[in-house]
């Protein structure tokens, strides 16, 4: 149950003034027109065109249900009524112009009908930003276990032309699907960066200094062989930008800092080992968030339900030849401004390493959003590789990360 896709034949059909590929975005107006082919007779007709904006869940817990939440319902009903005579073999079909504007936010009206108890926006507080845009085309599907999940957020025209035809009314439908960009947000600071760091800590006889840098009494124990096995403990910190905005040529700020820490005792080293970064893995999870509730009732308690994708950016991909040796500073180790140095950009599509693309992802990767019920949000996992005076290390950290729709 993917995205809702075009319909239509010589019977009804849409002819959009846009390729089918446009974007659109709220208060954007789309032109066009409605036109049949196929020869009719019919003494009375009506022809009505609606835009429609919602969000499906699919399924709800306990059954096949499907869950749709209306964003907005915006019908025409007047686009055509009377009599319609179109010959057979005629070149020229029928043809009904339009022009229908996107609204500037979702329907309040149709707001209230959502339950509180499915919806992760407050109902009860309509200044949340999340009540005045509306969110992308989005879909999400995930298969566990024998579960199936699907969150839709969708936009699409529909025509409908009724007349009258030996007695009987009939019907015939066509749907154009609309798609539309996320709103950008353009209350964050580009700027703002975000750390993570975790302490860790060598000990290894390859930390032990030579014979010039050692203490008498610290030669004195070597040549007895007691000289305790040496400790070197260090913080690794990784900074990268808060807020990323994607394709955009904005350079991004990650760096990447080895800090000696303070020990304690004699097995301390007093010159700083040698350092190289094997490499940097750059991993970007997002989680699409669906709220469930089961179908028997409506006051039953919510069940969120997670669809996750894994983007595998091949940031270590760029270390391959050789590792990158951190020269000492003093008492620290030079800081990696790798994002800097490798030129990093993240698009749609993937990391991008000076107008390379490292890792072609396998699904567009999408902005943060929230809307009633669904969800969705990314965060960032990093891998870095070491070797410390010939010691091999590792760590691996986490941190949320805001991704804003391109321009």
């Amino acid at each position: 149950m993917p995205l809702i896709s075009k319909s239509g034949d010589e019977h009804l059909k849409f002819d959009i003034a846009a390729p089918s590929d446009w974007t659109f975005t709220a208060g954007d107006t789309i032109i066009g027109n409605v036109v049949r082919y196929a020869p009719i007779i019919a003494p009375d007709a009506k022809l009505s065109l609606a835009l429609v904006g919602r969000s499906r869940i699919h399924p709800e817990m306990g059954g096949e249900y499907v869950h749709t939440c209306f964003l907005t319902y915006q019908e025409q009903k007047g686009l055509f009524r009377g009599p319609l005579h179109h010959p057979e073999g005629s070149d020229t079909p029928l043809d009904w112009p339009f022009s229908i504007q996107i609204p500037d936010k979702p329907d309040k009206a149709l707001i209230r009908e959502h339950s509180k108890h499915t919806s992760y926006l407050p109902l009860n507080d309509f200044s949340h930003p999340g009540h005045h845009t509306f969110p992308g085309s989005f879909y999400s599907s995930q298969k566990h276990l024998g579960e199936h999940n699907e969150g839709i957020i969708e936009y699409y025209l529909r025509a409908r032309l009724q007349y009258i035809f030996g007695g009987d009314i009939k019907s015939k439908d066509a749907t154009w699907p609309i798609i539309m960009r996320h709103p950008i947000n353009r209350n964050v600071d580009l700027d703002t960066l975000r750390q993570i760091s975790a302490l860790r800590y060598i000990q290894s006889w390859n930390l032990t200094p030579t014979n010039e840098i050692l203490s008498l009494r610290e030669r004195s124990k070597k040549r007895l062989g007691i000289l305790e096995t040496p400790i070197f403990p260090f913080r690794v910190k990784v900074t990268y930008p808060e807020f990323i905005q994607l394709d955009s040529s904005r350079v991004m700020a990650a760096t990447l800092e080895i800090l000696p820490e303070k020990g304690k005792g004699e097995e301390t080293p007093r010159v700083l080992p040698t350092l190289e970064v094997n490499s940097i893995g750059m991993v970007l999870r997002s989680q699409c968030f669906i709220r469930k509730r089961m179908k028997s009732s409506v006051l039953s308690v919510p069940k969120d339900e997670i669809n996750e994708r894994r983007h595998d950016l091949g940031l270590d991909r760029l270390f391959t030849s050789s590792p990158i040796a951190l020269a000492a500073n003093g008492n620290r180790y030079n800081t990696l401004h790798f994002g800097e140095l490798f030129e990093l950009n993240l698009l749609s599509t993937g990391l991008v390493s000076g107008g390379t693309l490292l890792s072609q992802s396998k699904t567009t990767i999408q902005p943060d959003f929230i809307s009633y019920d669904i969800k969705h949000s990314n965060l960032v996992q990093w891998k870095i590789s070491l070797t410390i005076a010939g010691e091999y290390h590792e760590v691996q950290g986490s941190g949320p990360i805001k991704l804003i729709a391109p321009m």
